[in-house]
């Protein structure tokens, strides 16, 4: 669902609380995989610069995994406050945040935001535990 449908149908604390599971949910995924890696090398290749906004760039790395397979992963990045934020990760053509958020969309119409929040916080409990 849009932002536009969640304001429509949630107050702010549930948005809100659901932005933030949501969010550790997607930093806990990420970092579970990134740790499952060890001793692979990590390229990171020429940044490519948006023309029409020069604070947006996208910085592509390869994982060379110890079988000889590579992983191409491309880092989205917008400059906020001098600073270099990722606002999306892309693994092998698939955006992670954009994958979670289409995983989530018919869930969160079909059952609301507090019902996804609640999965969303379970999952951030397995993944900690």
């Amino acid at each position: 669902p849009t932002s536009a449908w969640c304001r429509k149908n949630a107050s702010e604390e549930e948005i809100e609380a659901f932005g933030q599971e949501f969010k550790l949910l997607l930093l806990r995924s990420y970092a579970s995989t990134l740790l499952s890696y060890s001793n692979q090398k990590i390229e990171f290749l020429e940044p490519k610069y948006s023309q029409k906004n020069p604070h947006k760039a996208a910085v592509p790395t390869q994982i060379l995994m110890s079988n000889g397979s590579i992983i191409k992963v491309t880092y989205f990045m917008e400059k906020k406050d001098d600073h270099w934020l990722v606002f999306e990760v892309n693994v092998d053509g698939t955006g992670l945040l954009k994958s979670f958020r289409s995983d989530l969309s018919q869930e969160l119409q079909k059952s609301g935001v507090n019902s996804v929040t609640k999965q969303l916080k379970l999952k951030n409990e397995q993944i900690n535990s």
